[in-house]
């Protein structure tokens, strides 16, 4: 090839190279878009937002203080204990750190703010480090191309760019992005960063290239370390690439060593001493990331969180994490926490064949054996990494997977290029069968993904009408699944398998408590539910026998399901009931694993998964009851309430447990129980939009029935509603607070279906019964006669800068209030005002919002006018002092004393928490509890 062939031909290579990462770049964008992120915030948002926040104002920590609750407990980090934390956050000394890697906020989020004065959103943070440690890949691939196989057309550029954009699962970051993703793109890119560096070091032909390649890998794998820290181990990749340069500087004769050393060592050290600082300062260890003090499902502070113990298990999950194919979009599901390279990614395991290609003479070259090893030793030490550590999660595994897609972009293409004629084309098919499978897989999976699931309904519907048409051909049914049973006795402590699905992982069981006694229970991996009543039968006898799961049914977008609405749709998926002759006798709620009509088994748990592997019920005639029809839903809105009837646990530990959701992920309420210790609890509300609120504590009894009703007080039009909780005809907590519910399909009891944070997933107790009732009016108690008025009152939360009236007398255009006024979330001002007049109102006053105070109120429109008869039956009272004085006592301490005229008014005119006489001072209602005492 002539040298101007050669020219155009790279010219051919360079446009084919930078269309790749412009494409897949804009796709990765694509995939920000399709699942509805924004890009930049004004305010912070995500945890990487709020560190930026912390740096930008001096700090290390978060601005968001803790709830102080948090340090009165024995031990914070002991998982859910019922106060509001931010999950996966690590909790130090009273303040919020973040012991995910710094680097990603120093290195782009604190300058993008510094620039632009917007906070740079989490997702824009993944897909800049994605698009970004793809470019770095493809550079790679282009300067060892370039160098030692410049035959290669641009179609290897296009093969590269599918090998390492989509069969590295790289876009797997791009599903929900949060701050988890933010550390694994940062690491990823650094990773690779440093991998081009390297390359461009050993390929260099001049010391001081070489080493300014160093430095440049160098100073990337300390920002890798810095993202996360397991890529500490990268280093030991770049010493060995150090060693051999410094090793054939020394046999060549030529000096530079300390040059080369100092350019691979310095730079990270620098770095690392930076975190090492950044440490010490948080924490008090220059080791310690923050980890061992984070919110999560447990203590992680005695956690051994590396060992050979773990590498078994390792290897299983990142290579052989099966793929489960189902019958409806995305077709494609993970069996277990990680994709296996085996089952997802094939085309990888081309790779570890790229040594082989050292004993080929073109693959005997310096420039290819350096550069290989450069990818190679990078791609091993850090899957080596995450093999020792204890937790094997699908993110981690792309510190990994993009070099391994090099490496086997590397090999796939040197094999077609040595080899020739049969073998060749053997290769070729092989290889792109491989490449288009495991880049299939990765779309199919990123179809699949919750976030993008909203933009990607009309194609799914689609899809699903082809397994739907083959369901009709075949007769299949959905729904619960009857039959008849006959339980046999079994020793106490025996669970045996009623019905399982999603292989085994999900599982519906009878437990045998006692002689001819069981109990029916629900397992899904990862949660378990409480236990039924004692059930009683009778040995031989035939129970007709319904078992009713979420996992029965098709899923949302599949044909039988459309038009039906979708709080509708989720309540059936998250349904488990069971019932012996038409009678309930087990009912709760959970989420399911992935499941078709072929992974149903009655009688059968072959994984033994919580239970025996067969049961000894005989249970027969098994039919199937269809998909059930969907009634108009009752409306939950003024005029209605929830009651729910609950048996407590007795006490275990500090925690709180889901008594009721309401609504879905996107808005809805949690109400939750916390226990505090035997016999005491605290009820509150959480919620998907933010923020919490919580009764005063008091006492339960774990032996007797209790009944909890939740009401919803209409407010003005435009304004939220006041939630009120009662508990045994007590009401415990009244908060302002938008109620996202409208179908009684909405409301799950004993179960966090909308994910909030203050509770654990299931409720541990029995809730005997859940039932929506008429609720009875907000009445409030009316005046009896003359004299001062004494109240207990209970304020609402959440009514930051309303007005509400407490007492209200006369007519309009001559009236008389006294009202509250709430100035935050811990004072509120009382007031009084002469219609026409105006008035004068307190201090601001500490309030406990979750207690109960006394009020007593005088003012002159109570009494009647001087000279009735009242007056003589009460001689201890003085006409001319309360006649024309306003007195209000709060809690037994009297907070306003004033000398003034107050409005004429009769007995029927006095009106306790209402303003029905239209006056502009208060709203027309007190949202909180009133009794008159």
């Amino acid at each position: 090839m002539t040298t101007a062939a050669r020219t155009d031909a790279e010219r051919r290579q360079r446009w084919a190279l930078w269309t790749v990462i412009a494409a897949v770049a804009a796709l990765y964008l694509g995939f920000v878009f399709l699942g509805n992120l924004r890009l930049v915030h004004s305010q912070p948002g995500g945890y990487y937002e709020s560190l930026t926040e912390g740096f930008l104002s001096g700090q290390t920590y978060f601005k968001v203080a803790p709830d102080p609750r948090l340090a009165e407990l024995a031990n914070p980090w002991a998982g859910a204990q019922g106060i509001p934390r931010i999950h996966d956050a690590t909790y130090f000394n009273g303040r919020y750190y973040l012991y995910f890697g710094a680097a990603p906020a120093v290195c782009l989020m604190v300058p993008w703010h510094l620039l632009t004065g917007t906070y740079l959103s989490e997702a824009a943070a993944v897909w800049l480090f994605c698009a970004g440690g793809f470019a770095a890949g493809m550079l790679i691939w282009d300067r060892i191309r370039a160098r030692c196989l410049p035959g290669l057309g641009v179609g290897s550029t296009v093969i590269a760019g599918v090998g390492l954009g989509l069969a590295s699962y790289l876009p797997f970051l791009l599903d929900g992005p949060i701050f988890y993703h933010v550390a694994s793109a940062a690491g990823c890119f650094w990773a690779l960063t440093a991998q081009l560096f390297a390359v461009g070091a050993v390929l260099s032909r001049s010391l001081r290239l070489r080493a300014w390649g160093l430095f440049g890998s160098s100073t990337a794998w300390g920002l890798a370390v810095g993202s996360r820290p397991n890529c500490l181990f990268g280093l030991a990749a770049l010493g060995l690439i150090a060693l051999v340069l410094i090793w054939r500087e020394r046999r060549a004769g030529h000096g530079g060593t300390w040059r080369l050393l100092t350019a691979a060592v310095a730079p990270a050290a620098c770095i690392g001493a930076g975190l090492a600082a950044y440490n010490w300062v948080r924490f008090g260890d220059p080791a310690e990331f923050g980890i061992h003090y984070q919110f999560a499902g447990g203590d992680m502070r005695h956690v051994r969180l590396a060992g050979l113990e773990y590498v078994g298990n390792n290897l299983r999950s990142y290579l052989l994490g099966a793929c489960d194919y189902l019958r409806y979009f995305p077709f494609v599901e993970r069996t277990g926490g990680t994709f296996g390279v085996v089952y997802w990614a094939p085309f990888l395991l081309i790779g570890p064949l790229l040594p082989c290609t050292w004993f080929f003479s073109r693959g005997k070259k310096s420039s290819w054996v350096l550069g290989s090893l450069v990818v190679l030793s990078t791609a091993a030490v850090l899957f080596g990494s995450l093999l020792v550590y204890a937790y094997p999660v699908d993110r981690y595994a792309l510190d990994f997977l993009p070099s391994a897609s090099i490496l086997a972009v590397l090999a796939f293409a040197f094999f077609i290029e040595v080899f020739a004629g049969r073998l060749r084309r053997t290769v070729a098919w092989a290889g792109g069968l491989a490449l288009a499978y495991s880049a299939v897989h990765c779309g199919l999976l990123m179809l699949g993904a919750g976030g993008f699931e909203p933009r990607l309904v009309p194609l799914a519907r689609m899809l699903n009408r082809i397994p739907a048409a083959f369901e009709r051909a075949a007769g299949t049914q959905f729904g619960p699944v009857t039959g008849e049973i006959q339980f046999v006795p079994l020793p106490p402590g025996t669970r045996e398998p009623l019905i399982t699905t999603g292989r085994g992982r999900d599982v519906l069981f009878a437990e045998h408590v006692g002689p001819e006694t069981v109990r029916f229970g629900f397992f899904h991996l990862g949660t378990e539910s409480p236990l039924s009543s004692d059930f009683v039968y009778v040995p031989g006898k035939t129970y007709s026998v319904e078992f009713d799961l979420g996992s029965l049914y098709p899923p949302d977008l599949h044909p039988l399901m459309a038009g039906m609405p979708r709080a509708a749709a989720n309540a059936l998926h998250r349904r488990v009931e069971m019932r012996l002759d038409g009678q309930l006798v087990y009912q709760t709620a959970s989420t399911f694993y992935p499941s078709s009509n072929r992974t149903i088994r009655v009688g059968e748990n072959p994984e033994r998964i919580g239970t025996a592997e067969r049961s000894a019920a005989r249970i027969g005639s098994i039919g199937r009851k269809g998909i059930p029809a969907i009634s108009a839903a009752e409306r939950i809105g003024p005029g209605k309430m929830l009651r729910l009837h609950v048996l407590f646990p007795r006490f275990q530990g500090t925690v709180g447990e889901p008594l009721v959701s309401l609504g879905d992920l996107s808005k809805g309420e949690l109400v939750y129980a916390t226990y505090l210790g035997a016999g005491r609890i605290r009820l509150g509300i959480d919620s998907t939009r933010g923020g919490s609120v919580e009764s005063r504590d008091f006492n339960y009894d774990p032996a007797v029935e209790h009944v909890i009703e939740l009401r919803s007080l209409p407010m003005a039009p435009g304004e939220p509603d006041t939630l009120g909780i009662s508990f045994d005809g007590e009401w415990m907590l009244f908060a302002m607070r938008p109620l996202s519910l409208a179908e009684a399909s909405e409301v799950v009891a004993g179960f966090n279906a909308v994910q909030c944070s203050a509770a654990s997933t299931a409720f541990s107790g029995h809730t005997l019964r859940s039932e929506i009732v008429d609720a009875p009016a907000n009445a409030f108690p009316n005046a009896t006669g003359w004299g001062t008025v004494r109240l207990a009152v209970m304020f609402p939360q959440g009514r930051i800068g309303a007005h509400e009236p407490l007492l209200t007398t006369g007519k309009t255009g001559a009236g008389n209030f006294v009202y509250v006024s709430y100035l935050d979330d811990r004072h509120i001002r009382l007031g009084f005002d002469h219609w026409g007049i105006g008035g004068v109102t307190t201090d601001p006053i500490a309030i406990d919002f979750r207690a109960v105070h006394s009020l007593e109120i005088r003012f002159g429109a109570l009494y009647p006018a001087i000279g009735d008869g009242w007056w003589r039956q009460h001689p201890a009272e003085s006409p001319d002092a309360l006649k024309h004085r306003v007195t209000v006592k709060l809690d037994g301490s009297t907070v306003l004393d004033a000398p003034f005229e107050s409005h004429p008014s009769t007995l029927e005119q006095i009106q306790v928490g209402k303003n029905g006489i239209g006056g502009s001072t208060c709203g027309a209602e007190f949202m909180g509890w009133l009794r008159r005492i």
